[in-house]
């Protein structure tokens, strides 16, 4: 099973997007952890959008983390 954890450094221009998206066809993980996306909720609420194959978390704080997975691959429990 696969995991990234990646400090992006902002994920609001399209072509990172397309980059993203790309990179995560080719490795097919399990779990992604990114931080500093630079996203606000809407931002964030797009790229889930386009990321079919995800569930995900965003967290806003400065950094703002977000957190997505392949349900079919991990179960995320909340307590």
């Amino acid at each position: 099973m696969e995991s990234i954890f990646w400090n992006v450094r902002g994920l609001m221009g399209s072509e990172k997007q397309l980059d993203f998206r790309t990179f995560l066809r080719e490795h097919k993980p399990a779990f992604v952890s990114l931080s500093e996306t630079k996203l606000n909720a809407t931002g964030h609420n797009v790229l889930s959008c386009k990321l079919r194959m995800f569930n995900s978390s965003f967290i806003t704080t400065n950094g703002r983390l977000c957190l997505f997975w392949n349900s079919d691959l991990v179960e995320v429990r909340r307590p």
